[in-house]
């Protein structure tokens, strides 16, 4: 998804406003749930088990007390306003962090 807002970063913004608050919201924590135990499950086994549990731990965090449906939706129309310069760099770094996290697993 990274690389596509990179490359196409009107593309994805057109995506994401096609769904609605409730359907937005439900992906994003689902999402970071998945992540947020497979990090944690997973972590002993990564090259920085710590980094990658700390990882798992702040998703989770994040979505259990932090964000809810308004903020959440606030942050995302925030995001969709911004320029695709800016869309284009966040998706840049979004694919960073993948690549670190496939370096650390072994």
């Amino acid at each position: 998804m990274s690389l596509v807002g990179a490359a196409k970063p009107a593309w994805l913004v057109g995506i994401i406003s096609i769904w609605s608050g409730p359907t937005r919201f439900g992906i994003a924590v689902v999402a970071r749930l998945i992540n947020g135990i497979v990090f944690i499950l997973a972590s002993p086994d990564f090259r920085f088990p710590i980094l990658v549990h700390v990882i798992g731990i702040v998703a989770l965090v994040v979505v259990l007390v932090i964000v809810g449906p308004r903020r959440l939706d606030r942050f995302i129309l925030w995001m969709l306003m911004r320029p695709h310069s800016f869309i284009r760099a966040w998706c840049l770094f979004g694919f960073a962090f993948g690549v670190l996290i496939n370096y650390a697993g072994r």
